[in-house]
């Protein structure tokens, strides 16, 4: 009866936190990456939850998805708080009456042993989020440093040693953003040696899953280098030529595969172009809106809108009704 009231309870505030921002984020809810056994959870066809009914094959069927692709992992921390949040997402995507039920059933026929040891996780994370949601405005005003000393002090109080697995995600990866902070503020080294210092911190907070890492978020950690500061500005100052050169460098650095290169290539040569035509398209627009009579400004808009982009100038004018100019600024080179 406690755990039914407790999973009430978990409902109640997720609907009530639905828009809770990502500044103050309480869980990373992704599983290590750092683990072999990260996966999708998917759930089957014949498993769609029924507002008023819960069939004994919709349970045994849900069982056994979960039982094939959890069963090998479902004692590491982070993977049990990942199936949690997964089939409580679910239940909210498919708007399910009485899915407090539903996870019970599911979870104590897919894992009888682990039964218990889930329902606690749950009820754990149920009181973190709660406590979260009441020192919401508090959270905000807190320094980095502060805010995440006094998330670890609630997650090792409520999950103790395991916090450090089921949250080990954003603790690398805060390491890493404070290595990349540390690149992107020396302005003595080259872009190469750039490239080189990050993959060397990749190595060093990620160690012997490195490569894992690398090779199942690739392109995020090639983004990542790219929007530094510093290296935009060392973008910046190249020809087009030299850009594609170095971005094309960049990627085989990270071991990307050449096929993949190629089509980098191909979508990069196509975003320098769609910027230059950007850029040629607002200096003639601010030339319009400095010269036109007010009674002409609108017509010569039209007619430059169509000159530079056809068919698609009535996009083009919808943004700008609504204040968006998309080549305002400075391309990030590689990026978009």
């Amino acid at each position: 009866m406690l755990t039914l009231l407790a999973l009430i309870s978990w409902f109640i505030y997720e609907k009530s936190n639905a828009n809770t921002p990502n500044s103050i984020m309480l869980l990373d809810s992704q599983p290590s990456r750092l683990h072999p056994d990260h996966v999708t959870l998917d759930f089957p066809t014949s498993s769609i939850i029924h507002p008023k009914k819960h069939s004994s094959q919709t349970i045994l069927d849900f069982a056994m998805a979960l039982r094939s692709q959890y069963s090998g992992n479902i004692s590491n921390p982070s993977i049990q708080i990942n199936l949690l949040e997964k089939l409580m997402a679910h239940c909210k995507k498919e708007n399910t009456d009485n899915c407090q039920a539903f996870l019970q059933l599911i979870m104590a026929e897919a894992f009888p042993q682990m039964h218990q040891i889930l329902q606690e996780r749950l009820s754990a994370l149920m009181i973190y989020h709660t406590w979260g949601s009441e020192l919401h405005a508090h959270l905000n005003l807190l320094s980095d440093v502060e805010r995440r000393q006094l998330l670890w002090e609630k997650r090792r109080e409520l999950f103790g040693e395991d916090a450090d697995i089921i949250w080990a995600s954003e603790r690398l990866n805060h390491q890493l953003q404070q290595h990349i902070t540390i690149i992107d503020a020396d302005h003595n080294l080259t872009l190469k040696e750039k490239l080189k210092s990050y993959q060397s911190g990749l190595s060093h907070i990620y160690k012997e899953a490195a490569q894992t890492e690398i090779q199942h978020n690739r392109q995020q950690l090639v983004n990542q280098f790219l929007t530094m500061n510093s290296v935009q500005q060392q973008l910046q100052v190249l020809s087009k030529a030299q850009q594609l050169q170095s971005l094309t460098e960049i990627r085989i650095s990270m071991g990307m595969e050449e096929a993949a290169i190629n089509r980098w290539q191909i979508l990069d040569e196509s975003r320098a172009e769609r910027w230059q035509t950007g850029q040629g398209y607002m200096q003639a627009r601010a030339s319009l809106v400095s010269n036109s009579p007010s009674h002409e400004l609108e017509g010569n808009l039209e007619a430059l809108r169509r000159q530079y982009y056809g068919e698609n100038s009535t996009h083009i004018k919808a943004e700008e009704d609504n204040g968006y100019y998309r080549f305002t600024g400075q391309q990030t080179i590689g990026v978009n």
